[in-house]
């Protein structure tokens, strides 16, 4: 495979695997090639015959897991639906059970929705969520992916991950942020919808997610002291979670 192509590195051994391990097996590896990846070239990776891969790929395509990739049939890509499950399992996780009396309070005091995301691929997932009372809010599906440069969750994210990944047209956004201890979106990712989030460290000092509000425009803050008044509530709401997970207080982001 051109560019950069699927290591063929695996035994032969392996092809005795359980079909559901098989799967699996599938499944993690199309997580790596985000570009998608071709049945003989995944089968050759993962030591089993070409027919054997495309049966797999092909059960999962019928149950939605895999999907093929927009500019070719022959090539597959892993889909959402993975990211829902995921989700499902975080909610048995520290991150969600010390999150849910914060984000609800956090409700109360804006009036507006409430997200909490997860890290995955480095990307922030949606995995609860707390919906505002109001008529009209914001409704974000579990399992949605916030992209990390293009939105408040993933701008978040980025800033204090300092992971060299972000690109230079979005340094000057970091570092304000990074001032800050939030970031806010008002209407770049979806029109007529303005979100600000903080990120959120584990016991490490690394970020693991964030949490944010989000609620229809005109009704979101707009005046700069009434943004810093909002944004110290998504922040102080990221301190206490990150705290429950047993972040030390030099590692959590602050307001100056």
């Amino acid at each position: 495979m051109a560019g950069g192509g699927v290591p063929n590195n695996r035994k032969k051994t392996q092809r005795r695997q359980p079909a559901g391990v098989n799967a699996l097996r599938v499944l993690e590896m199309l997580v790596d090639y985000p570009e998608g990846v071709g049945t003989t070239d995944l089968a050759g990776s993962l030591g089993m015959d070409t027919a054997q891969a495309h049966r797999l790929l092909n059960g999962l395509r019928s149950a939605d897991y895999v999907a093929h990739t927009e500019t070719s049939p022959r090539r597959y890509v892993i889909t959402s639906k993975v990211l829902r499950l995921a989700a499902r399992l975080l909610d048995q996780t520290d991150l969600l059970r010390v999150s849910r009396p914060t984000m609800r309070r956090m409700r109360d005091q804006t009036g507006e929705t409430v997200n909490l995301a997860a890290l995955a691929e480095g990307e922030p997932v949606a995995v609860a969520r707390e919906i505002s009372r109001h008529p009209v809010s914001v409704f974000t599906r579990i399992g949605e992916v916030w992209p990390r440069n293009d939105t408040a969750m993933g701008w978040a994210v980025q800033a204090f991950r300092n992971d060299g990944s972000a690109p230079d047209s979005l340094a000057e956004r970091l570092e304000e942020i990074r001032r800050r201890g939030f970031a806010v979106d008002v209407e770049e990712y979806v029109q007529g919808v303005t979100g600000l989030a903080a990120p959120i460290f584990d016991y490490r000092g690394e970020v693991v997610g964030a949490v944010g509000v989000a609620g229809p425009t005109d009704r979101m803050p707009t005046a700069d002291d009434e943004v810093a008044r909002m944004g110290k509530l998504v922040v102080e709401a990221a301190n206490e979670i990150s705290a429950a997970l047993g972040s030390i207080i030099s590692h959590r982001p602050f307001l100056r």
